[in-house]
């Protein structure tokens, strides 16, 4: 990393890595790899109708994980080994059309393998019956660095909730 004279660290070899077409960009992180991104995009104009994707940095690649351009998907992050990915989704609500709207939204936490397979519901805040209803609507969530669990934090306009969600086993990290 370049600094300048006083220590401050200077971007450097600049380059645009935006994915050509896409219209709505969000970093997540990167995976253990140091070249794969995951990155919450659009195609469309807007911000509704987000998809997952991982970008090869070094070679452009990009592959879409969730290809649901009518569901919004975001704020995804890879588990510390990069096997699994967390993200927020409307996809349970996917047949109701206001679940990915702003004034309508409905959002659970969804985990995904790297490869785009075995999504799976996390949670049920807008689910009546469950223990987490009615807690607002998945926001953002964090990895424990072992893999074995998740903070969860829910928006309920205004305010924040943050849940802990433990794991049985490693999930997001490959047993050694």
């Amino acid at each position: 990393m370049k600094k300048t004279e006083d220590g401050m660290p200077i971007l450097s070899n600049l380059r645009d890595i935006t994915p050509k077409g896409m219209h709505w960009n969000e970093p997540g992180n990167f995976a253990p790899d140091d070249e794969s991104l995951l990155l919450t995009g659009s195609v469309e104009k807007d911000a509704q109708g987000m998809d997952q994707y991982i970008l090869n940095v070094r070679t452009g690649k990009l592959v879409n994980l969730t290809n649901s351009p009518k569901v919004w998907d975001e704020h995804g992050v890879f588990s510390p080994d990069g096997e699994k990915i967390l993200f927020m989704s409307a996809h349970p609500y996917r047949d109701d059309p206001k679940a990915s709207q702003v004034l309508g939204i409905k959002t659970e936490f969804m985990l995904l393998n790297r490869d785009g397979s075995g999504l799976t519901q996390l949670t049920h805040f807008r689910a009546p019956g469950h223990p987490e209803f009615p807690s607002g609507i998945a926001a953002i969530g964090a990895w424990s660095p072992d893999g074995r669990a998740l903070c969860l934090r829910t928006l309920i306009f205004p305010n924040y909730e943050d849940w802990d969600l433990i794991f049985d086993g490693p999930v997001g990290n490959r047993a050694k």
